[in-house]
Order: C-alpha cells, then structure tokens, then sequence
C-alpha cells in the first residue's frame, strides 16, 4: 500500500510541475540590490567604475567589444550582478546571429513581413525552431559570458495595437511555452521582463524575476493626465500578481533632455520608491548616457 501511495504521489507531482512554472528561491543578491543601471553603449575604463557602483547592472555584452567576458567578470567581482540585454522578439540588422533567422520565421501582417520598430523584424513566438534558437542564444550570449540573467526586450511586440487579436493570442501561447522552456533550462538564471506590463503581464508574472516598467514617468499619475487611467490600471494588475508570485517591479525612464530629468528624476525615484519599486532614468538614451550613481552608502 505505501509503494502504491508514492507511486500515486509522484504521479500527482509530476504531473503538476510539468503543467507549472518552476519556482526557483529569489537570488539573494537580487533581493537585496538597492539600486540598478541600464547600460547599452561601450564600456571602457570610466563605465565600468561608474556601473560598478550599482548592485544590478543591465548591459549589452554585444556592445562591450572583444573584452566583454573579462569586463564582466570585473563587474561581479565588485558584487555586481550582471543581467545581459537580448531581444527575444525583434532581429536587427546589427545582431550577429540574424543570418540564422529565416525569413520564414516572420510575422506577416497584410501580406509583408512585420517591422515594429524601425527595420527590425518581428519573429513567430509560435515557431518551435526560434524558440529552440532563443534558448541557445541565451546560453551563448549571455550565459557563456558570466551574465547572471537575461534582459528580456521587445517580447512588448505583442502588446502593440497594430497586432489583431487572433495573432495576439497566438503569440502569448508562445510566449508561455517560451518561458517554460527557458525556466527548465535554466532555473537559476534571472529572468528581468522588459515594459512586459499588459497582455504578457500575466504570462510574465509567473515565470520572470522582474517586470521593467520602461517610460514610467510621475506626470502620468497626475489624474488630469490622459495616461492616469491606463496606468493605474497597470499599478493595479501588478500589484494583484505581486501577491500570487515573486516579481520585483524596476521603473526605468530615458529622459528627452537635461531639464526635464533634473526637474522629475527626483520625482519618479519618490514615486517609484513608494510603489516598492528600484528605479533607474537617464538622459537621451541608453547607448550614449549613464548617469553615476548618486552617493550613498557603499556596497
């Protein structure tokens, strides 16, 4: 009988794990950061004393050059943890693995193939051989490089009005089926969602260590603001999924101009820090500027 019972009982629990995301212990060292940076231009010897200086660090290692993997390791050897960039949604021009993407493998909307930012191509989540190819680039250029986990952009592809229903639908299947296959191969490795705060929010929730709220600005709250609606509502869908899974929320924000980042940079860091959430915003964009970290107490 008790051979019967744990036959039974494994039966039970594998069937559940092979239907549910596997839920690793947070990283320690991203429970406790303080503070984070979001960096994609190249790294030299001023960079990296700035980057240094934050707990979470997001960068391109595409980006870094030759020496990526040294600089890298530099970065964690501070106590920096070091979440590598990759689109698991567009292929551009300049990425080095874009000749292994066929044309096949494309969105197509009114008969052309689908380009949601500039001439970047949008890939079928539902292809299994781009998910399987996703999976390796994860490994190869971010994993081989000593990076502690995965920024996950333009997966926010799906959430783009311009996409009907139907193909939307379709591509959150494969959204899940792709977070699936990444969480069994690489459970330990940090999965940081990038503006995944909508249709993939649910998805997302399960299986990611952190949603990035990008473009989160204080002046959208402000409830004469036209946004005010739209974003509480994400306030409200993330904090009801906060308490169902472990997620942190990181607020991230490129301002347009000098001005308007000394005026609410204090502001979002405010509101942000009530939310429960590390914040992060910088002048022009990510590939140009980085903002050193304001003084405080060291690491």
């Amino acid at each position: 009988m008790r051979v019967v019972f744990i036959r039974l009982f494994l039966s039970i629990f594998l069937l559940f794990t092979a239907i549910s995301p596997l839920v690793a212990a947070p990283d320690p060292k991203l429970e406790k950061a303080r503070d984070y940076v979001l960096y994609y231009g190249a790294v030299g010897e001023r960079e990296l004393t700035e980057l240094a200086k934050y707990d979470v660090v997001i960068i391109d290692p595409q980006a870094m050059g030759a020496s990526a993997r040294e600089k890298i390791v530099r970065l964690k050897k501070q106590g920096c943890l070091v979440i590598g960039y990759l689109s698991y949604m567009e292929v551009a021009d300049w990425h080095r693995y874009k000749d292994r993407v066929p044309a096949a493998w494309r969105i197509r909307l009114n008969g052309k193939d689908w380009t949601p930012w500039g001439a970047n191509y949008a890939i079928d989540l539902t292809n299994k051989n781009w998910r399987k190819l996703l999976v390796e680039l994860t490994k190869s250029e971010l994993i081989d490089y000593g990076c502690d986990g995965a920024f996950m952009d333009t997966l926010a592809d799906i959430e783009n009005p311009a996409l009907p229903e139907n193909l939307r639908s379709q591509q959150l299947k494969g959204l899940e089926d792709l977070m699936r296959e990444l969480d069994q191969a690489y459970p330990n490795f940090i999965l940081i969602g990038n503006w995944t705060i909508g249709a993939t929010l649910p998805v997302m929730a399960k299986y990611a260590d952190v949603i990035c709220w990008e473009n989160f600005q204080p002046k959208f709250f402000d409830k004469n603001n036209n946004a005010y609606s739209f974003v509480t509502a994400i306030k409200k869908n993330l904090d009801e999924l906060q308490k169902k899974y472990r997620f942190k929320v990181y607020a991230l924000w490129a301002s347009p101009n000098y001005y308007e980042l000394r005026d609410d940079q204090a502001a979002m860091a405010k509101l942000a820090a009530s939310f429960g959430y590390l914040s992060y915003s910088c002048i022009g964009d990510y590939h140009s500027e980085l903002l050193p970290r304001k003084n405080g107490s060291p690491k």
